[in-house]
C-alpha cells in the first residue's frame, strides 16, 4: 500500500503513522491505533506538527478502556 511504500523511502515520516493511526482507529483496533500514534510521537519530537498525533492519541487513551 501507499503507506508501506511510503515508510521504505522515509521511515521517519511521522503523517504516515498519524494517517495508519486514523484507519486503524476506524477499524476499531486500539491498540494498533496507539501504537502509530506513538511512533507518530517518536518521528515528531523534534518535528513541528506534531500536536496532530498527541491530540489523536489523546482521544484514543480517553475513549477506550485500558
Amino acid at each position: 500500500d501507499a503507506l508501506a511504500s511510503a515508510e521504505k523511502i522515509d521511515p521517519n515520516f511521522p503523517p504516515i503513522y498519524v494517517y495508519r493511526g486514523k484507519i486503524f482507529l476506524r477499524l476499531n483496533r486500539y491498540k494498533d491505533a496507539e501504537e502509530q500514534y506513538r511512533r507518530a510521537l517518536a518521528a515528531l519530537a523534534i518535528e513541528p506538527g506534531y500536536e496532530e498525533a498527541v491530540q489523536e492519541l489523546r482521544q484514543l487513551l480517553q475513549s477506550t478502556p485500558h
